[in-house]
């Protein structure tokens, strides 16, 4: 799904501090020679109330990061800060109740109970806490997604749209200090998509939330307040107040880099057409060697291949024999003198 559009962006205050922040994160998957270094020391600031959109080509460390940076994931190395609390070191029962109470979550795939109506899915992790909702911010915040009228549908009766509204919704009822979405677009149509970004984008103005948004889509980047480039596990560059052909611009430039960059590989690809090309020169002299040895059996087989047809059946060479004259001389007085020659039948 791409979203061209860009939301106008609104003279905005200084940040009002850090929502999250990342010093020397490392992840690394595997060990030894094997080892895939998902992020590589990376340090960043996640300020407060603001849109911040992660860009970068695959496998660059994007949703790593945010898995990273909202602790569903743990570290290598590095640390992690949510507000004033390091969670790198929390324990996994302390970690759920924090994910739980101080962030919100969306995904591409929108993750609603099937069984239960809009209201109940966006209240449904304060259910399970044992928390009432601030009624008053959970009104504000379905007639800011404009769920109103929507509110006693299952998900099966709303369009995908509306659905992804709903995990917004969900994501912004227990008012948390930091949302992360990842591609939460990326099922949507292009007008829903652009939707779904407005709110978020409402969310930010109006609610005086903080997004992190992972996405690959340019256009949906051009909401947001600041992008972060990754590549290689590691944040190379960014881009305040983006519009969606700057981010598109900037990673075209990237791709050029990435392809220019690796030149011991590029030694590589050398390589490999060598064999190729002597492969195809190689072929040849067999295939040329073939043709002409096929052709000294071939040829030599005709003159084998008549020689026992009219030696081994003789009798029936006869008749065919009759029309070469030079079978006719051997085979005349058999050919001819059997059945007309009365004195040969007495």
């Amino acid at each position: 799904m791409s979203t061209s559009a860009s939301a106008p962006h609104t003279e905005r205050t200084e940040p009002v501090g850090v929502a999250a922040r990342a010093r020397g994160l490392t992840k690394a998957y595997g060990s030894g020679e094997t080892a895939v270094i998902a992020l590589d020391a990376v340090d960043v600031d996640i300020a407060r109330q603001r849109f911040t959109a992660v860009m970068g080509p695959s496998g660059s460390g994007k949703s790593t990061l945010m898995h990273t940076l909202a602790g569903l994931d743990s570290v290598s190395a590095g640390q992690v800060w949510l507000g004033e609390t390091e969670i790198t070191g929390l324990k996994d029962r302390e970690l759920t109740q924090l994910r739980r109470d101080r962030v919100g979550f969306m995904f591409q795939s929108f993750n609603l109970i099937p069984t239960l109506n809009a209201r109940e899915n966006i209240t449904l992790p304060m259910d399970i806490a044992g928390k009432r909702p601030d009624t008053e911010w959970l009104e504000h915040v379905i007639d800011t997604l404009g769920l109103r009228d929507r509110l006693r549908h299952r998900p099966a009766q709303l369009s995908g749209g509306q659905q992804q509204r709903v995990a917004c919704a969900r994501a912004l009822a227990s008012r948390p200090e930091l949302i992360f979405a990842d591609e939460p677009t990326g099922n949507l149509d292009s007008r829903a998509g652009l939707e779904v970004l407005g709110f978020l984008r409402e969310a930010v103005d109006s609610l005086g939330q903080t997004v992190v948004m992972v996405t690959h889509d340019p256009g949906a980047a051009g909401h947001s307040d600041l992008v972060l480039f990754l590549a290689d596990g590691r944040i190379v560059d960014e881009m305040p107040r983006p519009t969606a052909e700057g981010v598109l611009e900037r990673m075209k430039r990237f791709d050029a880099l990435q392809g220019a960059r690796p030149a011991p590989e590029g030694a590589a690809p050398p390589r490999q057409p060598a064999p190729e090309s002597t492969v195809p020169t190689a072929q040849p002299a067999p295939e040329g060697a073939v043709p002409t040895a096929h052709p000294a059996p071939e040829a030599a087989a005709p003159p084998t291949q008549p020689v026992p047809e009219s030696t081994v059946p003789p009798g029936r060479a006869t008749p065919e024999g009759a029309v070469p004259p030079a079978r006719a001389t051997p085979d005349g007085p058999e050919a001819h003198g059997s059945p007309d020659d009365p004195a040969t039948q007495d």
